[in-house]
């Protein structure tokens, strides 16, 4: 029955709310939700980590490289959940919703959350948030769809996401179905490393892209005109990775093989990936943007407002915002030079 688990799961709407949730089993709160509300109803239960054994006979062994995950509920009782990797970082619900909390701190668009709940016996949580009169919004410039969901998962199926989507999360399916809609902003945080500190990072950026603020845009615009010659792009290229090692303390006489793989990969998506011609600056940040984030860049004809919207909080995004400030910066100006001299003797 759409991964209904009465006896665990919970999805809470105002009590002014004219829509169902839920399939007719949501839970009607105040004028407004609240943490106190989600708390109550157990809908963020505290995810705990355990070792993982399997019994042979009447041996057990303990899996070393795997660990279970496990909800502790507000009654105290456990209910498992996934069997993970060991580099799996747990995002708790509460860090979702501080990142959505964080998200709208002073904006002045009005918005109202419309629905939070988990699904699938507590292994997914979502919050959904209505902005406008839900029929979309624009910042900047940029048109975004009516709703910002926040999403997660504690059985390994999706990274925790933040979107604008058509779709007002409500049960399962608009669960599924937010997940493949249309998107404007799009922002990913990934089971591992320090996934708290990407959750903040994530808010934070959100808030700035609600309030107007959004990195990059202008930049963008003096990228884009500013033109680079066809054989200046490895050197400007090569200019990133020798300031990066010169505040390691390092001196390259040249580039070892990865690094030189990684200049000509970006080179290379700066004239072919996807809406790039090599031509200017802008085509370089593009072929940087590309290269980390798997070759997966939304083109030219999206906005560069968008463009910057459209991220994954961790080293990738790490790597990105490095790069760009670079160019921006003028930093190339000098380093290209010493970059061509490396590039020669690698």
């Amino acid at each position: 029955m759409h991964d209904i688990h009465p006896e665990l799961d919970h999805v809470l709407v105002p009590d002014h709310s004219k829509y169902r949730a839920w399939h007719g089993k949501e839970i009607r709160v105040g004028e407004s939700i609240t943490l106190g509300d989600v708390r109550e109803h157990g809908l963020h239960p505290r995810i705990v980590e355990g070792t993982v054994t399997a019994a042979i006979g009447d041996q057990q062994v303990t899996l070393k490289d795997y660990k279970s995950l496990v909800a502790i509920t507000n009654k105290g009782a456990m209910h498992p959940l996934h069997i993970s990797g060991n580099r799996y970082s747990i995002i708790q619900n509460e860090d979702v919703w501080r990142t959505m909390s964080t998200a709208f701190q002073g904006v002045e668009i009005p918005y109202k959350l419309t629905c939070v709940g988990t699904l699938c016996g507590l292994r997914r949580y979502f919050i959904s948030v209505e902005i406008g009169d839900g029929n979309g919004f624009e910042v900047n410039g940029d048109k975004f769809y009516g709703n910002i969901n926040f999403l997660t998962s504690h059985d390994g199926s999706l990274a925790f996401r933040a979107h604008d989507s058509l779709t007002r999360v409500v049960c399962n399916n608009t669960f599924i179905n937010s997940l493949a809609g249309g998107k404007n902003i799009d922002f990913k945080v990934y089971h591992k490393g320090d996934a708290t500190a990407h959750c903040d990072k994530l808010g934070e950026y959100l808030n700035a892209v609600l309030h107007g603020r959004v990195v990059f845009t202008e930049a963008m615009e003096r990228l884009a005109a500013i033109q680079v010659a066809d054989a200046d792009i490895e050197a400007v290229v090569g200019g990133y990775f020798l300031n990066k090692a010169f505040e390691r303390g390092e001196k390259l006489e040249r580039f070892s093989t990865r690094t030189l793989n990684q200049v000509q990969g970006i080179a290379a998506l700066a004239r072919h990936g996807l809406g790039n011609s090599g031509r200017s600056m802008y085509d370089v940040f593009n072929g940087a943007t590309q290269y980390y984030t798997s070759g997966d860049g939304v083109g030219k004809t999206t906005s560069a407002g968008r463009r910057a919207y459209s991220s994954e909080f961790g080293t990738g995004a790490d790597r990105k915002q490095e790069f760009s400030r670079y160019l921006i910066k003028g930093q190339y100006n000098t380093a290209a030079d010493e970059a061509r001299t490396v590039l020669m003797a690698s």
